[in-house]
């Protein structure tokens, strides 16, 4: 199966479905790639990819039937020789090895030939024929004791051609010579196919590109790795070089415009300018700087670090565009030009001009303020320039003076003064002599400053004290000094500022020989100054000294030399001046040695080494001094020669194998026949652009031992192709009207072309138009190209992957109309003019006749100005319709400066220049501009036409003028109080954005209040004045709630209230407060309205009901509306139930009661009275004397309810009081009075009683008793005695009002387990009916003295659920309650 592997994925494919590639020999490839031959990517799969870009074995493989197959070592199985490595032979076993006849195997994998005569040997299977290997020390092939040796060796003399012993050869014209095919060498026969040319390739399609100033093949061509390089010939043959417009910083090639420099300022002045500028980065690839001048050129050769320069030979009042220039020393240029941005500037008038005053700048420089004006230092520019503003005046710092209101440094030590305007530094003065700053009267120099006379003695000298002279500062004894007042410290040295140096500091260092010819040699060296040397001279042994002048060079060539010569003891002499005179002295360098002998052989290797031989190989020197004539190889032993071979060049001689080279081609050109060297390259020229070429080979003309003819070593063969021929020119037919779409063709070279690269450069175009084309034409979009615009073309044409070589042409494309104009800029601008300014065109595309300056606010045009060089030549245009032009008469080259007046403030104007030459119209600049702000015009017709109560609407008419973005302050001002209606207090400002905005609604203003508007329109540059109408009052509303509400009780009684309240605040009230209106929700209660008064609170007595909660309500109405109500809820409060002072409960008078129980009698009228609230509960209390603690005031409707029943207390020998009655006990129906019955009663009847009754807390009766309880007869006096105590019996009726207000509601269930007594009423319906109750109380074995409380049952009416209940320790004081929110 055939693979072709164009690219790798096609091998990885063959990968994925084989397993293994197996890809034939002679397939396509990728020259390099050896992957895309099916080869291991590490190198060992035996594929090679041949410069003809087929798959190939290398030389360990053979072909078989396509793939590379390894071939077989020694004794390795073989079909034929070529499957067998190196020099091995198939054999007629079927094994790879050696003729056994002519070669012996070496042990490894090669065939050794075997050795002749007296050839060095170890054993004798290396000799050849009947040989044998001696057994002497030396071991040579000889013959056996039996033998003798036939002469018949390489060169004997012989008969017959069977006469001779050797190897592959013959006798041959009486002498034993190699046999056709073989060549002589070492006196054994070799064949001439060893001598098969190897490795040929095709020079000029190298496999890598070529870097920095490497060699290249083709200029023109894509050879160079850097893509900013190119190959080209620049004087030193075919080498990468950086391209046009590039430079180079570490081998490396960078775009020059990275040099461009900035300009930072511009200082005009009458005559001159002065420009400062930055430097770029890489600035010390700057060899200079010059300075243009509206295209020509001002200034050069300023340095490389300098950052401004003065620019001269102006005039004044003219407008120049200046542009900085770096030069770059480029492969291509030495000066090549990158240019900054123009920037323009107008020189100043001088004195007595006309200006315009309404240009602040025409004058004076960049402002106002000039030397010796007023100004503020806080002020971040103050002053004009670079002046400084100091102690409040404009001025220079003291190291600098003052000149046309700029600042430049005085001029130090020598400085040039030449200038009249020009200052020196303190203490210098300028001395007309030299026009330099020279020390004043009074001063002498040291170490370029001026010092006061006063430290110098009459000598000059210091006169720090006597003895002493001066020397760089210091004083050194005399005895230093020679009679001329220079160093005399020792011989052997010199004087360098003021110090005597050693003369040996001068020695010249790293002298050493850079190059030699066959009659010269070249040195170079260093020195550390060349100041104190007055020559060098170079000597050595064997040629004359010579003598070289003094230069930074510091190198120098000595000819006359002897070829092939070595010199010794070379040295150079520095001859330095000392102040001994005319004399010198020297400073001697190193000695070093150098020949004009050739170089050694290259590459000399020794290879094959064995017990008995070996193989020596070199190469041509790299410098042979001269041509070579001959080698002589020396063998020795230490220092003893055993051989020796000589090499020469004479034909003669045997020993030069090599006499040419044959490059033929069977197909397609001449055989070119090229002489034997060590270069080993030829060229076949006469050959055809783009054609492919075959079967080309090398053939090697060996000389033999057969006369003049010689023998053919044929390389393999290989195929390749020329480059294709160069393209162009362009067709002379091309239309290049850029409205369209352009074809543009061009002449195709002679040759096959595969392609072409087409790149078209040139304005407008980032980056470079391209394009690959594969026939001799290119297509450009319309609009693509620039009109009337000169571009240039670049076209390669690709054959093979080779190019041609390049066709550079230029076309320019149709002119429609002018380039633009150039630096178009607008300056001096303020509200109503501007100054607009421009230079004449790049291209003008003819000669202009016409400028036209229109200017426009959108697309309307307000004025035209039309500039022409003959008034009778006039443009055609209709672009200002209705506008009347302006025309001048002006020199367009000269530039252009228009002040465009009656402009209006903040207006964005465009302005547009058109040029015009014979054409038309061409290509239009433009710039836009807004005009500063003014301040804001005034407003009109301020009014308020719309009042309500919370809102009211403000218009306004806007200025007739926008003078720039607009803000309306809108200031609101309202009364203070109603003590007046004058609205005089100022409580906001409204800022109302936009000039066309012509009104504004004011909301949450108070009703039925009086205010006042203001009005001011405000741009950036000022305001307008102040609009005012006067006051006007908004409309009513309801009024709003009152202040303070609050009901409050009275003392004790607790039928009635007061309720309190304030005036509704004046900002609140919304009109005119007609009255107040009280309401509440209690039964038959009517609302009342009350009278507003001076004092603004209000009290009213209000009736109530004890337990009820009762609402009140109180709100105001104005003229208009009623008002907003406050509401408050009042929880009446309750008091004790009021009980009647007389006795309430009757007790029988019999002093004996029964032992268990009695009978009382109630008055329930008395306990009913629910004047301070409802009653809830009665009850009848029983205690025994001395544990009746019953206090009303700790009586609660729960501690009522808690007290036990009479057998928990009798249990508990009744320790505590007990309720006789259950809670809903009140009395039988119909009786008037009820008796219950006490039972459980002591001994010793004693009675007494007392009234109790609850509402909120419990009222008690007075106490009725003691009665004691008659004895038992039956209880023994023993127990008699310790029951003995007296039991009082008190009977008190407690009466508890539970009110509405108690929450928590108890079950039916919990009610029934605490038990209910129920009542009917008198059936005759009176309202006090009395109630009876029986009276369990201790048994007659008690022998106590009781008490016994009565406790009110509620009515029906007032059955509620109770508790909790007060404590007696809470606060029993009324409530304040506050209004309801």
């Amino acid at each position: 199966m055939t693979c072709n592997h164009f690219i790798n994925i096609i091998y990885l494919l063959c990968l994925l479905l084989l397993g293994q590639v197996s890809c034939n020999v002679g397939d396509s490839c990728t020259e390099g790639n050896v992957t895309t031959c099916g080869g291991d990517p590490t190198g060992t799969g035996g594929y090679q990819c041949d410069n003809s870009n087929r798959c190939q074995c290398t030389a360990d493989y053979y072909d078989s039937s396509g793939v590379c197959t390894a071939k077989s070592g020694f004794n390795g199985i073989c079909n034929s020789t070529t499957e067998c490595f190196g020099n091995l032979t198939c054999l007629s076993d079927g094994n790879c090895g050696c003729d056994n006849n002519t070669h012996y195997h070496d042990g490894n994998i090669n065939c050794v030939q075997k050795l002749g005569i007296n050839g060095v040997c170890t054993s004798t299977t290396e000799c050849l024929g009947n040989l044998t290997c001696s057994s002497d020390t030396d071991r040579k092939c000889v013959c056996d004791d039996t033998q003798y040796h036939d002469e018949g060796g390489y060169g004997d003399s012989c008969t017959t051609e069977n006469s001779c012993n050797v190897v592959n050869g013959s006798c041959y014209m009486t002498k034993c010579s190699c046999n056709e095919n073989y060549y002589t060498d070492n006196n054994m026969c070799k064949p001439v196919a060893e001598l098969k040319p190897t490795g040929v390739v095709i020079e000029g399609t190298p496999t890598s590109k070529a870097g920095y100033r490497e060699t290249c093949v083709t200029p023109g061509t894509d050879q160079c790795g850097d893509p900013n390089t190119e190959c080209v010939d620049i004087g030193d043959g075919n080498k990468c070089y950086c391209k046009e417009g590039f430079y180079t910083n570490n081998n490396q090639c960078n775009n020059a415009a990275e040099l461009k420099t900035t300009i930072a300022g511009l200082i005009p002045k009458t005559n001159t300018a002065t420009v400062t500028w930055t430097l770029p980065t890489n600035s010390q690839f700057i060899t200079s700087i010059s300075i243009e001048v509206n295209g020509i050129i001002n200034k050069s050769s300023i340095s490389n670090t300098a950052t401004s320069s003065e620019i001269t030979g102006l005039q004044p009042g003219t407008m120049y565009s200046i542009k900085v220039i770096s030069i770059v020393n480029t492969d291509r240029n030495p000066k090549y030009e990158v240019k900054s941005e123009a920037v323009p500037t107008t020189t100043k008038q001088p004195p007595g001009s006309n200006c315009n005053t309404s240009d602040t700048q025409s004058c004076t420089g960049n402002l106002t303020l000039e030397s010796g004006s007023n100004c503020n230092p806080s002020d971040t520019q103050p002053c004009t320039g670079n002046l400084t503003c100091i102690n409040n005046k404009c001025g220079c710092q003291d190291d600098h003076y003052l000149y046309d209101n700029n600042c430049y440094p005085k001029l130090g030590y020598n400085g040039d003064c030449s200038n009249s305007n020009e200052v020196c530094i303190p203490d210098l003065i300028c001395y007309t002599a030299t026009s330099t700053c020279k020390c004043n009267t009074g001063y002498y120099r040291f170490t370029n400053q001026c010092k006061p006379e006063s430290y110098k003695d009459s000598n000059s000298r210091c006169k720090y004290k006597s003895g002493e002279y001066r020397s760089t500062n210091q004083c050194r004894p005399e005895i230093y000094k020679d009679s001329n007042s220079r160093c005399k410290y020792k011989s052997g040295e010199y004087r360098c500022d003021n110090q005597c140096k050693p003369v040996s500091e001068l020695k010249p260092t790293n002298f050493r020989a850079t190059g030699s010819t066959a009659t010269s040699l070249t040195f170079s060296w260093n020195v550390p100054s060349d100041t104190y040397i007055n020559e060098y001279v170079i000597s050595g042994n064997s040629f004359q000294d010579t003598t070289i002048q003094v230069s930074t060079a510091r190198t120098d060539t000595v000819t006359g030399l002897s070829s092939g010569t070595d010199y010794t003891n070379i040295k150079i002499t520095t001859k330095v001046r000392t102040d001994r005179g005319s004399t010198t002295e020297d400073a001697v360098s190193d000695e070093i040695t150098d020949s004009t002998r050739s170089d050694p052989v290259k590459d000399l290797i020794i290879t094959n080494i064995n017990s008995r031989n070996l193989t020596v190989s070199w190469f041509y020197p790299d410098e042979d001094m001269g041509v070579l004539t001959a080698y002589i190889l020396d063998v020795k032993i230490g220092s003893e020669c055993i051989q020796q071979y000589i090499y020469v060049t004479d034909i003669n001689n045997k020993i030069l194998v090599l006499l040419l080279i044959l490059i033929s081609s069977g197909n397609s050109f001449q055989d070119t026949t090229i002489q034997v060297s060590t270069a080993r390259t030829g060229t076949v020229t006469g050959l055809s652009s783009g054609t492919d070429y075959t079967n080309i080979k090398i053939t090697t003309k060996v000389r033999t031992d057969r006369g003049s003819t010689t023998e053919d070593a044929v390389s393999d063969e290989i195929t390749d192709s020329t480059n294709p021929g160069k393209p162009g020119p362009l067709n002379s037919d091309n239309n290049y009207d850029t409205t369209k779409v352009m074809n543009i063709g061009f002449v195709k070279p002679t040759g096959g072309v595969d392609k072409y690269i087409v790149e078209i450069t040139g304005p407008g175009l980032n980056t470079p138009f391209t394009q690959e084309p594969t026939t001799n034409s290119i297509t450009v979009p319309a609009n693509t190209l620039q009109s009337g615009r000169q571009y240039s073309i670049s076209i390669i044409a690709v054959y093979n992957g080779k190019n041609s070589v390049e066709f550079v042409g230029v076309f320019n494309t149709l002119s429609v109309g002018s380039d633009p104009v150039k630096d178009l800029i607008i300056t001096n601008i303020n509200s109503r003019n501007l100054t607009v300014s421009w230079f004449y065109p790049d291209e003008d595309m003819g000669v202009l006749t016409a400028y036209i300056l229109d200017v426009k606010i959108g697309s309307e045009c307000i004025q035209q100005y039309i500039y022409v060089t003959d008034i009778n030549n006039k443009p055609t245009t209709n672009n200002c319709a209705g506008v009347t032009p302006t025309y001048s008469v002006k020199d367009l080259k000269a530039g252009i400066i228009q002040i465009i007046t009656d402009l209006l403030p903040y207006i964005n104007y465009t302005l547009i220049v058109t040029p015009y030459n014979n054409v038309g119209p061409g290509s239009v600049a433009s710039k836009s501009a807004l005009t500063l702000a003014e301040a804001a015009g005034e407003p009109s017709n301020l009014n308020v036409p719309e009042i309500n109560a919370k809102s009211f609407l403000v218009t306004w008419n806007k200025p007739s003028l926008k003078t720039g973005p607009t803000t309306y302050y809108l200031y609101l001002y309202e009364q203070k109080d109603l003590s007046n209606n004058q609205a005089s207090l100022l409580v906001k400002t409204y800022a109302v954005q936009g000039f066309d905005t012509e009104e504004y609604r004011v909301n949450d203003v108070v009703s039925y209040w009086y205010y006042r508007v203001e009005l001011q329109a405000s741009t950036a540059a000022g305001n307008s004045s102040i609009k005012i109408i006067s006051e006007f009052q908004t409309s009513s509303s309801p009024p709003g709630k009152v202040e303070s509400l609050t009901v409050r009780h009275k003392s004790e009684i607790f039928t009635s209230a007061e309720v309190s309240w304030s005036c509704i605040k004046e900002r609140n009230r919304h009109g005119v407060i007609m009255y107040y209106t009280l309401t509440s929700t209690l039964v038959n209660e009517d609302p009342r309205d009350i009278q507003p008064k001076e004092i603004c609170t209000f009290t009213e007595t209000v009736r109530v009901k004890p337990g009820e909660d009762i609402t009140f309500t109180v709100f105001a109405t104005n003229m208009d509306f009623k008002g907003e109500e406050t509401v408050i809820k009042y929880p009446a409060p309750t008091g004790k139930p009021k009980l009647p002072k007389e006795d309430i409960i009757l007790i029988p008078n019999s002093e004996v009661i029964e032992q268990t129980s009695f009978s009382v009698t109630v008055c329930p009228s008395c306990l009913r009275d629910e004047t301070n609230g409802p009653v809830k509960i009665t009850a009848l209390l029983v205690c025994v004397k001395d544990k009746c603690d019953i206090n009303d005031n700790q009586l609660t409707v729960a501690k009522v309810r808690s007290y036990a029943n009479w057998q928990k207390v009798s249990a508990q020998s009744f320790d505590a009081p007990y309720r006789v009655t259950k809670d809903t006990w009140y009395g039988d129906k119909g009786k008037d009075s009820t008796s219950p019955k006490c039972t459980g009663l002591g001994w010793y009847p004693r009675n007494q009683a007392r009234n109790s009754s609850c509402v909120m807390h419990c009222s008690v009766s007075q106490p009725i008793g003691t009665y004691k309880t008659k004895g038992d007869d039956s209880i023994s006096p023993a127990v008699a005695g310790i029951v003995g105590a007296l039991v009082t019996f008190i009977a008190m009726i407690v009466g508890i009002v539970i009110y509405c207000i108690v929450k928590r509601r108890r079950s039916k269930q919990k009610e029934s387990k605490e038990g209910t007594v129920n009542y009917t009423p008198h059936s005759n319906g009176t309202s006090n009916p009395e109630t009876a109750a029986y009276v369990n109380l201790p048994n007659r074995n008690s022998d106590v003295e009781t008490a016994a409380y009565y406790v009110n049952v509620p009515d029906q009416r007032h059955n509620e659920e109770q508790g909790p209940y007060a404590s007696s320790d809470d606060d029993l004081t009324p409530p304040v309650y506050e209004t309801l929110k």
